[in-house]
């Protein structure tokens, strides 16, 4: 997947070296604003497992800085914790608070429609 570009952003497939701007938004998410659920931040370990266990890991890039990710897992992973039988599913859904809202709708669109395009959604 070599990216999708729109008016200054693209989605693309992450790269080792978005860790650390990936462990950041999850942080930021799940951590630093989310309610409940998790008592440490993320780290590189869980970008790395991540990574591996992803049908793919999508990041969205504006003006050169990492403001999205998603994970897509796929209808095989065993890590998926809601999608049914024979289901894809989104994991690890972020637009950092610094992209939003404006971004957030077209972040989650795009990255529904590459799921589409790939065959993981139904």
């Amino acid at each position: 997947m070599s990216g999708i570009k729109r008016t200054g952003s693209v989605i693309r497939a992450a790269t080792e070296r978005d860790a650390d701007a990936v462990v950041a938004l999850w942080t930021e998410a799940y951590f630093s604003e989310g309610e409940g659920g998790r008592d440490t931040p993320y780290d590189r370990g869980e970008f790395e497992a991540t990574a591996a266990a992803a049908a793919h890991l999508l990041v969205a890039e504006r003006d050169g800085e990492v403001v999205g990710v998603v994970a897509l897992l796929g209808p095989d992973e065993p890590s998926r914790a809601v999608a049914d039988e024979g289901e894809a599913e989104l994991a690890r859904l972020v637009v950092g608070s610094g992209a939003r809202p404006a971004r957030r709708t077209s972040a989650c669109t795009r990255a529904r429609s590459s799921a589409n395009a790939n065959g993981l959604v139904r």
